[in-house]
């Protein structure tokens, strides 16, 4: 861990412990009340922290976000633990336009945001016209929604923001279809009343609980694809 710490931020090999290194830490232990293992967690996860003021530089970002979300102690606490790259991100530079990018595009309500952000931090870090712009676009363009019903599928799992559509979302789809049979709009259908099933693994997930029911209750093909239906 010493080795892939130096490889990834030469910079470290200069600081001091007993100055910046231990400040540092110390000072982002107390702020989160961490254990040492979440701590070490945390700094691994990203080693840039080694080489930044606290209070300068973590401790506003900190401020901000928690401002801005309206986030309590614990939920800043839990945003920083499942994320924790976003304590070297700019809060005016990346983190905050990022948001809005998202609030924008989706037409989040303030509140919708900040749920958004608590169920998927990783969120934060992902850029709007990277990943999130061309995700929901092509799932909409596929499914032919409206802006509500992209709005409402996008919110019932928000971890469709930090999938590929063509890589991980098309080929579920394309699977579940084939193999219940299901025409273009029955499809859709499907997945507007279970957004959840977007993100599961046809092989891992959806299959071998479709196979599961199948053989429980003794279902042709043709009665699974109704009951699914």
């Amino acid at each position: 861990q010493l080795r892939e710490a130096v490889l990834f931020n030469p910079k470290i090999i200069g600081l001091s412990i007993d100055g910046n290194i231990r400040s540092t830490t110390n000072a982002l232990q107390d702020f989160l009340i961490l254990t040492d293992d979440e701590l070490k967690n945390t700094v691994i996860s990203n080693l840039k922290i080694l080489s930044l003021s606290f209070d300068d530089n973590i401790k506003p970002t900190f401020e901000m976000v928690q401002s801005y979300l309206k986030l309590s102690d614990r939920e800043l606490r839990r945003v920083i633990l499942h994320m924790p790259y976003n304590i070297v991100l700019s809060f005016d530079g990346n983190i905050r336009p990022a948001m809005n990018a998202l609030q924008d595009h989706l037409k989040l309500s303030d509140e919708q945001l900040r749920e958004a952000v608590l169920f998927n931090p990783k969120i934060i870090g992902l850029s709007i016209d990277g990943n999130i712009r061309s995700t929901t676009n092509a799932l909409q363009d596929f499914l032919i929604l409206t802006d509500d019903e992209l709005k409402n599928t996008v919110i019932s799992n928000l971890k469709i923001l930090s999938l590929s559509f063509d890589d991980n979302i098309k080929p579920t789809f394309e699977m579940v279809q084939s193999y219940l049979k299901l025409s273009d709009r029955e499809l859709r259908r499907v997945i507007l009343h279970m957004p959840y099933n977007i993100v599961l693994s046809f092989d891992g997930n959806i299959r071998p609980a479709m196979n599961a029911l199948q053989d429980h209750l003794k279902l042709s093909d043709e009665q699974l694809r109704e009951a699914v239906l």
